[in-house]
C-alpha cells in the first residue's frame, strides 16, 4: 500500500491534467484510501479520507514541514497551551488542531476531542489512540443533552447545529447525540477552542459552569455574520459571567491580539488569571 501510496502523491503534485480528480474517483472507489496517513512534522500522526474536503492535496503534500493554514490560531495554541494542561477541542473535523494540541500538552497532559459527524469520528479515533493523550468523543456539544439535527455539507468540512448554508446546496441533515460540557465531568479545563460555525452560544450555554469559574480556560472560538445569526451574542455571554472576567480580543492574521471592536473573525477570551500569559 505505501508504494501505491507514494504513487499517489506523485501523481498528485504532478499537476497533470486529472491530477485531483482521478485520485479523488479512485477514493469513491477504494476503501484503502479512507484512511490515509497525513504527517506534520514533530505532530502526532493523523489520518484522512481522501474523500472529503481538501485531504487530496493536504495528503500529497505530505510530510509537511509545517502547517501553512490557521497560522494565526497554531500561535494562540503555542502562547496559552502548555505541559501538562487539558484541553479541548470543539469541532475537531480533520484533527489538525488537535495534533498540534496533543503535542503541546505532552504526556502528562489531555485532549479531549469533541467532533459529530461520523464521516469523521473513525479516523480521529484511530489518531486519538496512537497520541495516547487525546480521547474522541463523537457527540456535539450543545445547551442541553439530546439527540439534534446536525447539518453537513458535501465536503463535510462545516457541519454544524446551526443551517448556515441556507441559499447554497442543500446539506445532509443527521441525527446526533448531544451533550453538555459540563454534564462530562472533566474537571477544570485550561483551554478551549471552539469551532462550531454558528452554533457557539449553544456550546458556551452548556459550558456555564466550566466557564464560570475563576481559574476559567481561555478560549479561542469565531464570529462570523455570515452565519445568518446575532454575531456576538456568544461573546456577549462569555463577558457576562462573573468569575473569570474575560477580557475580549480579536485575532489578527500575524497572530497578535487586539483589543474586541466588534469586527468578525477569530476572537480570544482571556480570564484574568491568564492575563499575564
Amino acid at each position: 500500500m505505501r508504494v501505491f501510496e507514494r504513487s499517489l502523491k506523485a501523481y498528485v503534485r504532478s499537476g497533470l491534467r486529472g491530477s485531483t480528480r482521478i485520485p479523488g474517483a479512485l477514493a469513491a472507489k477504494l476503501e484503502s484510501l479512507h484512511s490515509v496517513p497525513l504527517q506534520v512534522q514533530g505532530w502526532p500522526l493523523l489520518y484522512v479520507d481522501l474523500r472529503v474536503g481538501h485531504a487530496i492535496e493536504w495528503f500529497a503534500r505530505s510530510p509537511w514541514a509545517a502547517w501553512p493554514y490557521n497560522t494565526d490560531e497554531q500561535t494562540i495554541l503555542r502562547r496559552f497551551i502548555g505541559p501538562g494542561m487539558t484541553v479541548a477541542d470543539v469541532g475537531v473535523n480533520l484533527g489538525l488542531h488537535l495534533a498540534l494540541m496533543s503535542h503541546l500538552v505532552g504526556s502528562r497532559g489531555h485532549v479531549w476531542g469533541f467532533e459529530p459527524n461520523p464521516a469523521l469520528t473513525p479516523n480521529l479515533i484511530r489518531a486519538s489512540v496512537q497520541m495516547k493523550n487525546a480521547t474522541i468523543v463523537p457527540v456535539a456539544l450543545n445547551e442541553r443533552p439530546g439527540p439534534v439535527k446536525f447539518f453537513v455539507p458535501e465536503d463535510h468540512m462545516m457541519g454544524s447545529l446551526w443551517d448556515w448554508t441556507k441559499g447554497s446546496k442543500a446539506p445532509d441533515v443527521l441525527t446526533v447525540p448531544s451533550l453538555r460540557l459540563d454534564d462530562l465531568g472533566l474537571g477544570s479545563i485550561d483551554f478551549l477552542k471552539v469551532d462550531a460555525e454558528g452554533a457557539e452560544l449553544e456550546i458556551f450555554k452548556g459550558a456555564r459552569s466550566t466557564l464560570d469559574r475563576t481559574e476559567a480556560p481561555v478560549v479561542l472560538y469565531e464570529a462570523l455574520s455570515a452565519f445568518g445569526r446575532d454575531t456576538f451574542a456568544a461573546t456577549a455571554y462569555l463577558k457576562s459571567l462573573a468569575m473569570p472576567s474575560y477580557t475580549i480580543f480579536r485575532l489578527l492574521p500575524d497572530g497578535a491580539l487586539t483589543p474586541f471592536d466588534h469586527q468578525d473573525g477569530n476572537l480570544v477570551a482571556i480570564p484574568k488569571h491568564r492575563s499575564d500569559s
